[in-house]
C-alpha cells in the first residue's frame, strides 16, 4: 500500500514536470510568432514587431533603427563609410543650404548661433551690455 502511495506521488510529479515544460515551449513559440508592441525611442511612434525583432527593427515613421545594447549604443554596425549619406533617416539629412553662403561660411554661422544659445550672463540685470561683449 505504501508502495503504492509513493508511486503514485512519483508519477504525478512527472506527469506535473512534463506539463510544465510543455507549457514553457508553448508559451515561448507563442511569444516568438504572435506581435508585440514597440515604441520608437526617436519619434514615438507605436508599432508592433514580433518579439524576436523587439530590440532590432526600424522605424517606419522616420526610418530610425531602433536596437540597443544595454550601454546604450546600437546593437550593429549601422553604416558602411561609403554609404554614409544613403543609411541616415530621412529625418537627419539637411539639404544644402539656399542662402548664398559656403559650406565654411554657414559652419561659421552655425557655430555662432549654438554660442550665443548657449550664452548664461554673470548678471541678469547687466544681460544686454553682456550680451553685446560677448558677440
Amino acid at each position: 500500500m505504501e508502495f503504492i502511495h509513493q508511486l503514485k506521488i512519483v508519477l504525478i510529479t512527472i506527469i506535473a514536470v512534463l506539463c510544465s515544460i510543455l507549457l514553457f515551449n508553448l508559451i515561448r513559440k507563442l511569444r516568438s510568432v504572435l506581435p508585440w508592441r514597440v515604441n520608437c525611442w526617436f519619434c514615438n511612434h507605436n508599432q508592433w514587431v514580433k518579439y524576436p525583432e523587439t530590440n532590432c527593427w526600424t522605424c517606419p515613421k522616420c526610418e530610425q533603427y531602433n536596437g540597443f545594447t544595454k550601454d546604450g549604443d546600437y546593437n550593429k554596425q549601422l553604416f558602411n563609410h561609403n554609404d554614409h549619406n544613403s543609411k541616415i533617416p530621412k529625418v537627419f539629412r539637411k539639404s544644402p543650404p539656399k542662402n548664398g553662403l559656403c559650406k565654411m561660411c554657414n559652419i561659421n554661422q552655425q557655430l555662432k548661433v549654438a554660442q550665443l544659445a548657449n550664452f548664461v550672463p554673470m548678471n541678469e540685470r547687466n544681460y544686454d551690455n553682456e550680451i553685446d561683449s560677448y558677440r
